[in-house]
């Protein structure tokens, strides 16, 4: 994939920096409590601990 000689998007460093700027909002929450319980019964832990981003890649 060529996106340059200084690739933004995919970066980690880039990723966990949105990860800092836009914390998970009431939607998303919502939308993670309907998706665990009508439709696939499982989580997405970055939403309910954002701080894990940081955790495992930071």
């Amino acid at each position: 994939m060529g996106n340059g000689s200084a690739p933004n998007i995919g970066r980690v460093s880039v990723l966990l920096q949105w990860n800092a700027e836009d914390p998970p909002d009431a939607f998303e929450e919502r939308r993670n409590d309907l998706i665990q319980t009508q439709f696939q019964g499982n989580r997405n832990p970055f939403i309910d601990n954002p701080a894990w981003a940081d955790d495992i890649w930071g």
